[in-house]
């Protein structure tokens, strides 16, 4: 007897491009395919798990409120990737019921025992609800600049500390692997101040202050948080003693 025919081949598993053209999302959105090949600066750009072996897409798109953004915003895509579950991510994108995607690190052991208070991204916003003013530095763990400022700024932090611990909280984040919403990092370090916490906008500090003793430092940041520089009295107070010793 002839053998039976063998079952026709399952259907090749349509890749994203072809699935991404089929919803005709082509300039829309940027979708970004991280597999266990990927470049691992792109995996930590981006947030990836890089533990995971199976691939990961995430999705770029300008704030579905606004008609014009200058910074899209970043989703992630759960699997399976069918061209039904890109028009439902679409359609809840469309309506403003996502959430953004933002890497965050695990919250270390320890993290508020010094002055300089060790953040996660997944800590900022309870960390903004205290109401106090917030001076927090983003930083990388292999530069060399960050960890030549380290001790300084955890000076700057004392002295806060010691003088406005009821209303300046400090902060550092790891910049590689944290993102926090309102505040875009293009260099390491960098310093940001805000004043009552999440009821402002965030203001850069100056790169050239880092250069500055940690006193000064501390006054560059009491200035723009408006506060009295609490030794100032008691410089001018030493400054005269000394010069009636000279009289």
């Amino acid at each position: 007897a002839a053998p039976s025919p063998l079952p026709p081949p399952p259907p090749p598993t349509p890749s994203l491009c072809t699935l991404v053209a089929s919803t005709r999302l082509w300039f829309r959105y940027v979708f970004c395919t991280v597999g266990d090949n990927a470049d691992p600066e792109l995996k930590e750009f981006l947030g990836s798990d890089p533990d995971l072996l199976d691939p990961e897409v995430f999705i770029y798109a300008d704030s579905p409120n606004a008609m014009h953004s200058d910074t899209a915003l970043k989703y992630y895509l759960p699997p399976p990737y069918t061209a039904e579950s890109i028009e439902k991510f679409v359609k809840k994108h469309s309506a403003g019921k996502l959430k953004v995607h933002r890497k965050s690190s695990s919250v270390r052991d320890g993290w508020d025992k010094s002055a300089v208070k060790e953040l996660a991204s997944s800590q900022w916003e309870d960390f903004l609800k205290k109401d106090k003013h917030i001076i927090v530095e983003f930083y990388s763990p292999t530069c060399e600049h960050c960890k030549a400022f380290e001790p300084k700024f955890g000076q700057v932090a004392e002295l806060f500390n010691m003088h406005f611990s009821k209303h300046v909280a400090v902060a550092r984040i790891d910049g590689t692997k944290n993102e926090v919403p309102g505040i875009e990092v293009s260099r390491f370090p960098s310093v940001f101040v805000l004043e009552n916490g999440w009821k402002s906008m965030p203001k850069e500090v100056g790169r050239s202050n880092f250069q500055k003793s940690s006193k000064k430092l501390a006054r560059v940041l009491m200035r723009m948080l408006a506060l009295k520089d609490p030794t100032e009295k008691e410089e001018k107070m030493k400054a005269a003693r000394n010069m009636h010793r000279e009289l």
